[in-house]
């Protein structure tokens, strides 16, 4: 594009509040395709988010659309429709497909792979599996294979690239319906969820499935709050849950807690604009979108995004270093930043007198009217306006030549274009003169080339006659 530690000990759980927590949820302008917007998952490849499926819980109407988001022009578009309509799904993407392990079709368990291929548009199914609605799913990026968990059910080990089934490893402890999780530092961390669809008090303990070793265990502290069927995403080795429901099926939640293993933390960080239940979220960039999902109005149709942290622009242009004097100078300095939503300006740090910079679009120009031929420093700089200030700058040379003229060879004229002669201001090829132009003769005013006339006095225009025709 041109052009985000006071540790607080509360009975058996530690909260923490940290930098991020001044990051504030902001609303999208758009507003999501429905019906059936509680996906509970939504995946971020090639700059665009894929929200799929879902249904609505108040009339168990299911979908099969396939809704695409993109976050730079805050735009909603459709994609190939699913073949089944899927929801409470445990799917997962490797970065390049997504991949539905199970899913409820309308009702009915589905009993093979379904794949997604955002870059064809398209869908396709792979090797047949049995799974029970309740259990979700999770990408390991370093063995490359997607993990299944819940429901009391072994951890079914997929690879997306043999589309096979690896050896099951043990079974989740808890067993739990609807949780959420993904891979931090080799470990499947999971967190919520409920034990039954009686939908029993929720767990506060999260787990972890060492991959390595294929065996579960408990993680510490406990959650502030249990909760299931909420929205989950990953960032910086920290598990992010926000809303869902904590008791009844019409208890929603509007909080957001990340979850960080390595530090042993529950850290509380801005709310949501309203409290949801079955919303998706995910990471993209440095950002955390979230949307769809039940509110107590209805179905949400609104998207909302946080901004986790901020990257520096950079110009990506190649300085313009030379101009010819009298000409004038331009350089259209271009540069990039993943943040979406940043607004970058442009600043001349150094340079020529007369040299200006548009600072919207970063357009250079300078008039060189009277510059002397010379070496000419110049630099220029790009701020996202976040604070502190993501920036980068370029520094370069421009050199000013002086013009020439457009003789071709062998004359010593300053503007003409003659080949071979050394007038100043005529363009013969062969002759001295200063103002005609003849090719072969040395008259002064006249335009003859040879004299062929026989005509009499009065009537011709010989070169070298005096007015007579004798």
């Amino acid at each position: 594009m041109k052009k985000m530690l006071i540790g607080i000990l509360a009975g058996a759980f530690l909260i923490a509040f940290c930098g991020v927590a001044a990051a504030q949820w902001e609303t999208s302008g758009s507003t999501m395709p429905g019906p059936g917007n509680e996906a509970g998952k939504a995946f971020f490849i090639d700059g665009k988010i894929y929200a799929i499926g879902g249904f609505d819980s108040a009339t168990f109407t299911f979908s099969d659309a396939v809704r695409i988001f993109d976050p730079v022009t805050d735009t909603w578009t459709s994609g190939a429709t699913a073949p089944i309509k899927l929801t409470r799904y445990a799917a997962a993407t490797d970065g390049e497909k997504i991949y539905f392990i199970f899913g409820i079709d309308d009702g009915a368990s589905t009993t093979v792979v379904n794949i997604y291929d955002p870059a064809t548009d398209s869908w396709s199914t792979g090797a047949a599996v049995t799974l029970a609605e309740g259990v979700q799913a999770a990408f390991d990026p370093v063995s490359g294979y997607i993990y299944t968990w819940g429901r009391g059910l072994p951890t079914k080990v997929y690879d997306p690239e043999t589309d096979t089934f690896e050896s099951d490893v043990a079974t989740q402890p808890g067993g739990d319906f609807l949780t959420c999780g993904g891979v931090i530092g080799g470990d499947l961390v999971v967190a919520g969820g409920v034990d039954s669809l009686i939908f029993s008090p929720p767990p506060l303990t999260p787990e972890a499935l060492d991959i390595g070793a294929g065996t579960w265990s408990t993680l510490s502290p406990v959650a502030p709050l249990g909760r299931w069927d909420h929205g989950c995403a990953l960032y910086s080795d920290e598990l992010y849950v926000l809303g869902g429901r904590f008791a009844g099926w019409d208890d929603f939640l509007d909080d957001v807690y990340t979850f960080a293993p390595a530090k042993g933390t529950w850290t509380a960080i801005d709310s949501l604009p309203v409290a949801v239940a079955g919303a998706w979220a995910v990471n993209a960039e440095n950002y955390l979108f979230a949307g769809g999902g039940r509110i107590t109005a209805g179905q949400n149709t609104t998207t909302y995004y946080l901004k986790m942290a901020n990257a520096d622009p950079e110009i990506t242009s190649d300085a313009v270093t030379e101009v010819v004097a009298d000409d004038l100078y331009e350089y259209d300095v271009e540069a990039f930043d993943i943040d979406f939503y940043d607004e970058l300006e442009f600043e001349l740090l150094d340079g020529p007198m007369g040299m200006v910079i548009d600072s919207v679009t970063g357009e250079i120009t300078w008039d060189t009217t009277d510059v002397d031929p010379d070496d000419y420093d110049v630099e220029v700089s790009v701020d996202d306006g976040d604070t502190p200030k993501g920036t980068d700058t370029q520094a370069f040379t421009v050199t000013v030549t002086a013009p020439g003229d457009d003789d071709t060879t062998g004359d010593d004229d300053t503007g003409d274009d003659d080949t071979g002669d050394d007038d100043t201001g005529d363009d013969d090829t062969g002759d001295d003169d200063a103002a005609d132009d003849d090719a072969a003769d040395d008259d002064a005013t006249d335009d003859d080339a040879t004299d062929d006339d026989t005509a009499p006095i009065g009537g011709d225009d010989d070169d070298d006659d005096s007015g007579c025709g004798c």
